[in-house]
């Protein structure tokens, strides 16, 4: 440029206008080096020369912010500020003309017809009339809302208000330094700034030609991230997230979401423990989960801190790891999540370079250093993880001095080996801090720079299964320094960075540039794959999200999986199984790839994680079986022993209902009369031995009776010979008799509304590891089982087990859906008694709405009492030994989550302490009775019996003894009676008085039968 140059400036007003077909650039005040400018410059456009116009007649003073139109040959100036002017005098409603022909300044104010003071806001001429817009009013501190017109042709200059609609509709038009400019009878404005709204960067259009002005949005407010370098960006959720970095110095911790399918962005506000503003930190994410990893602070420290955010819930949560051995501060080093391991790599830290490699273990809340012999020291690295997860990849960064590299090499996560897989080849490869994007077995890298001086424009692919070959293609348009990238469908998503040229980085200047980079046209000849992302599926030659319900962990995939049985998925774009959440506690799933739950029955039971309504709580949380007190065979023997009685009975009824049947039987019974010696029923008559039909039926009743006594006796011998004692000792006391307690253990886990498999091939599932301590056996089964309420059962088999003091059982589940909503926990042992368990059964629940997951074990506790048996009886080993379950205390429950931090967390554990108590259980049976005295016991029965039935026998013969005798004897008084009448007739004797001969033969007969010598006749 040549002629009057101005000096430096801002907040000039400015216009253009055509002279003979000339452009011409006219500006008038500012603000320049020293205050506040008052001249008039026009720049010729086509001859670059500008000219300083003369201040002749009534020349505005020093203005800065005003707006100045050009028509028929005139300048038109009015509003601005001009800060060398007393304070009420700077803010006056000042309208100015210039004629260019004269070349002097003219003031048109008109008193009665003024416009409301403002400066910075905009203004344009149509058909003659003067449009003055809303600004900003240094006097009242806030934004003008009206619009002024006045008709430049009217030598009166009179101001009216323009109403551009109602209130309610246009407060989001209000405004001031905007930028603004006309086109014929169309006004536009973008961006400004509002106090209601901040910065602004809509675009609108105003009709002048209508008779009441109206406007139209092209395009709506738009925000966004400001301009940074050294951020982050992730994919979730169909959305990208972008957190911190870098501007112009400044360290940012905002957080950033743009949604990938409606192109908008929206300023979150997270809760929780926001990280501290930083930058060139590192962040990985998958599913709902993203972490960042140390970084540059605000007053330029390194940082080794990390931070999750959950999606769900817009939560950040500083992690604060469990273990001691951390990795310390550094920035710019890499970072790959593989739900539920954190790898980090590389990085600068405060003495210089580092190799380590890290792994962060979300499950265990520990860091772990796998590696610290990396082949190269790098920051600024680029990294992946390999889709079998067993490969960990590096490429491309800076070493020792700034040196870019370009080596490739891995880490085998199984072997823990490193290995070198190429070695730099071309110079302009050499490159760090630019983008990196894997895509499946594919690396693409774009941009970067070489010393942290030289800005790089190259881009390639390399092909990691090829022998790492390579694929160069056209320069990128832009370097891409510090820029933050994901991968989505088949696009490259870029922001900001910092500034660059063909020769310098700018590296305080950053860029607020977003771009997409679309794979279908950078890749070619199939030198790279532009394939669907995880969270996408292949629809129709394009990619699309999958559906709510639904997930994708893979890359070019061409269908969606759907979400299990109990769970549910309500976001589109899900890039793992974690993202399918177990339905809440009172809800249920009961198909596949659902988005929401429905809600359980009336009077049914739903936990978390449920995919049907149960009519009752699934297990009972209580439970207890005890060997049983010795009560013996009582009741078998007193059954056996009352069914021969009852038999023996029946059997000699029959007996004596044929006796009376038949004669001939009643004939025979003479001769089995065993009582020959005891029917003699006279006194001090000659003992002699008779057999009657009467002792042979008592005969059969003895012999019955006999049988019976021992039968009963041998069956109680045999089956109730047993007496049982028991004893607590302490385990001293018996240590001579065993010095070990071994029993079969059976630990069954049941594990309420379990996420996984559990297992696989009618077996457990590989994840499933089963650990102990102090516990000893011969052999060990375990076994697993999924019933048709989705409960996983694992069975624990202990063949002879032993316990000592502090001994435990970990049971660890390591699936990606490894949870439940309650555990149950039933501990048996064979006692030491024969044919007897101790079992004890215990559950707890998950709290309300969470599910059992994590690193913390929920915890049962029991106690085993070993237990000695010791017999004399052969109906049971001499000695065996046990033990017998009590439970400790109650069960303390583990790690909990929400549904929807299942990417934040991992694993499943449940752990079974059992104590050993030092006292012993003795148990004792011995014998009753021995063999000598069974005998003696029947021998004496049965001639008790015997004895008995000799008795009755006898006592019913005198019986009917004496009532014979009683009518023999009656039938010769009356004949003697009979005999005296005769004699007395005959010999004149005198009678016998009757009643005294009665009496006397009475009393004699009663005497004779109570063995009395006396009678009634006198002596």
């Amino acid at each position: 440029m040549k002629g009057d140059i101005p000096s430096p400036r801002t907040l000039s007003a400015f216009t253009k206008y055509r002279e003979n077909g000339n452009l011409k650039f006219v500006i008038y005040g500012g603000v320049g080096l020293n205050g506040d400018e008052s001249n008039l410059a026009i720049l010729d456009v086509n001859s670059m020369k500008w000219s300083l116009m003369p201040a002749n007649g009534d020349a505005p003073d020093r203005i800065s912010a005003a707006s100045l139109e050009y028509y028929n040959g005139m300048l038109y100036l009015v509003g601005g500020v001009d800060d060398s002017i007393p304070v009420d005098l700077k803010y006056n409603s000042d309208f100015y003309q210039y004629d260019l022909i004269k070349n002097i300044w003219a003031k048109i104010s008109n008193p009665r017809f003024i416009y409301t003071h403002r400066s910075f806001a905009g203004s344009a001429v149509y058909d003659g009339y003067f449009y003055f817009f809303f600004g900003w009013s240094d006097k009242s501190g806030k934004e003008i809302f009206e619009t002024s017109m006045v008709n430049l042709n009217d030598p009166n200059f009179q101001w009216l208000n323009i109403t551009l609609g109602d209130k309610a509709s246009t407060n989001a038009l209000y405004r001031d330094s905007y930028s603004f400019a006309s086109v014929n009878s169309s006004f536009f404005i973008f961006a400004g700034y509002s106090m209601a709204s901040g910065n602004l960067n809509d675009l609108i259009k105003f009709n002048l030609s209508d008779k009441e002005i109206t406007y139209t949005y092209l395009s709506k407010p738009y925000t966004g991230p400001s301009a940074r370098s050294h951020h982050s960006m992730q994919i979730m959720e169909a959305n990208i997230y972008i957190f911190g970095g870098d501007k112009s110095g400044f360290k940012l911790n905002d957080l950033w979401r743009f949604d990938i399918e409606t192109e908008n962005w929206a300023f979150l506000y997270p809760s929780g423990d926001i990280p501290p503003a930083r930058s060139h930190h590192s962040a990985g994410a998958q599913g709902n989960a993203m972490y960042i990893f140390g970084g540059i602070s605000e007053s330029g420290s390194f940082l080794n801190d990390l931070y999750q955010y959950d999606v769900t819930s817009n939560l950040w949560k500083h992690i604060e790891p469990s273990s001691l051995n951390t990795p310390s501060a550094r920035y710019s080093s890499c970072i790959v999540y593989s739900i539920p391991i954190l790898y980090i790599f590389g990085g600068m830290t405060s003495t210089g370079v580092s190799n380590e490699l890290w792994t962060y273990d979300c499950g265990s809340n520990k860091f772990t250093l796998i590696s610290k012999k990396a082949p190269y020291s790098i920051y600024y690295p680029r990294c992946a993880v390999d889709t079998s997860g067993s490969i960990f990849y590096v490429l491309n960064g800076q070493g020792e001095r700034d040196a870019p590299m370009s080596y490739i090499f891995s880490f085998n996560l199984s072997s823990a080996e490193w290995k070198v897989l190429k070695e730099p080849d071309i110079f302009d490869r050499n490159k760090a801090d630019g983008i990196a994007v894997y895509i499946e077995d594919f690396v693409i890298y774009i941009g970067g720079q070489q010393w942290g001086t030289d800005p790089k424009s190259s881009a390639y692919a390399i092909d990691l299964l090829n022998n790492f070959q390579y694929y160069d293609y056209p320069l990128s348009p832009m370097h891409f320094i510090g820029s933050a990238f994901a991968y989505y469908k088949t696009d490259i998503y870029v922001h900001g960075g910092v500034a660059s040229t063909d020769l310098i980085i700018r590296n305080l200047i950053p860029v607020i540039n977003f771009y997409k980079i679309s794979l279908t046209q950078f890749c070619n000849h199939n030198s790279c794959p532009a394939i669907c992302s995880p969270g996408t599926y292949i629809a129709k030659n394009s990619c699309k999200p999958c559906e709510r319900g639904t997930y994708n962990h893979k890359f070019g995939q061409a269908a969606c999986n759907d979400c299990d049985l109990g769970t549910y998925n309500p976001n589109i774009g899900s890039n793992s199984v974690r993202e399918c959440f177990p339905c809440k506690a009172g809800e249920f799933s009961d198909l596949r790839g659902q988005y929401r739950c429905k809600l359980c029955p009336l009077y049914h039971y739903c936990p978390t994680g449920s995919s049907k309504p149960s009519d009752i709580p699934s297990s009972t949380m209580y439970s207890s079986l005890q060997p049983r007190s010795y009560t013996g065979n009582s009741g078998e023997v007193s059954a056996l022993n009352t069914y021969y009685l009852y038999s023996s009975i029946g059997f000699f009824i029959i007996v004596t209902i044929s006796i009376i049947i038949s004669k001939d039987l009643r004939n025979e019974l003479r001769k089995i009369d065993s009582y020959s010696e005891n029917h003699n029923l006279e006194l001090e008559a000659v003992m002699r031995k008779s057999k009657n039909r009467f002792g042979g039926y008592f005969t059969i009743g003895f012999i019955v009776g006999a049988l019976w006594l021992i039968y009963a006796n041998i069956v109680t011998y045999i089956l109730d010979n047993a007496v049982e004692t028991k004893t607590l000792l302490p385990l001293a006391a018996v240590w001579d008799e065993t010095k070990s307690y071994r029993g079969d253990i059976t630990l069954v886990l049941t594990l309420l509304r379990y996420g996984g498999n559990c297992t696989n091939n009618g077996a457990c599932v590989e994840s499933l590891y089963t650990t102990s301590n102090q516990v000893v056996s011969s052999s060990v089964n375990q076994s697993c089982y999924m019933d048709p309420n989705d409960n996983c059962i694992v069975t624990f088999f202990c063949k002879n087990c032993e316990f000592s003091t502090g001994a435990e059982i970990n049971v660890l589940l390591q699936e990606s859906l490894s949870f439940c909503s309650g555990i149950l926990v039933n501990l048996t042992s064979t006692s030491s008694i024969p044919n007897e368990i101790s079992s004890e059964k215990i559950g707890v629940m998950s709290d309300q709405n969470k599910i059992f997951r994590g690193y913390s074990p929920t915890t049962f506790y029991f106690t085993m009492t070993p237990s000695l048996f010791k017999s004399s009886v052969s109906s049971w080993p001499s000695k065996s030994t046990g033990y017998h379950v009590e439970i400790l205390s109650s069960p303390s429950k583990g790690s909990q989550h929400y549904a929807y931090e299942l990417p934040f967390s991992s694993d499943l554990n449940v752990k079974i302490v059992i104590e050993k108590n030092n006292d012993c259980l003795s148990t004792t049976r011995n014998a009753k009775h021995t063999l000598l005295i069974l005998l003696s016991a029947v021998l004496g029965a049965v001639f008790g019996w015997k004895g008995t039935m000799q008795g009755i026998m006898q006592t019913i013969e005198r019986r009917i003894w004496y009532a014979r005798t009683k009518i023999s004897k009656a039938v010769q008084i009356s004949n003697s009676i009979a005999s005296s009448k005769n004699l007395a007739n005959i010999f004149n004797s005198e009678i016998i008085n009757k009643d005294e001969i009665c009496c006397s033969v009475e009393e004699n007969d009663k005497n004779y039968l109570l063995g009395r010598k006396k009678t009634c006749y006198p002596e």
